[in-house]
C-alpha cells in the first residue's frame, strides 16, 4: 500500500495497480521473461520497484503520462 494505492504482483500478470478509493484496476506491467523471481514490490517517489531475487537486482518503473 502507498497512500490510496495499492500494488500487487502475480507471475502471470505482472503489477497491478488498485486505486483503494474507486476500486479500479490497472496493469503497471504485464509479467516479464527478463525478470527471475519477484520476492517483493513496493512504491516510492511515483516508482515502482520490483526485488528480483532470481536475478539479484531491481527493476524499476516509472509512470508514463498515461498513468498521471
Amino acid at each position: 500500500l502507498n497512500g490510496s494505492h495499492a500494488f500487487v504482483y502475480a507471475p502471470d500478470k505482472g503489477i497491478t495497480h488498485i486505486d483503494i478509493d474507486t476500486r479500479k484496476a490497472s496493469s503497471v506491467t504485464a509479467g516479464d521473461p527478463e525478470w527471475g523471481e519477484i520476492k517483493d514490490i513496493f512504491a516510492f517517489s511515483s516508482n515502482i520497484y520490483a526485488l528480483d531475487s532470481g536475478k539479484n537486482q531491481i527493476w524499476k518503473y516509472a509512470p508514463t503520462e498515461r498513468d498521471r
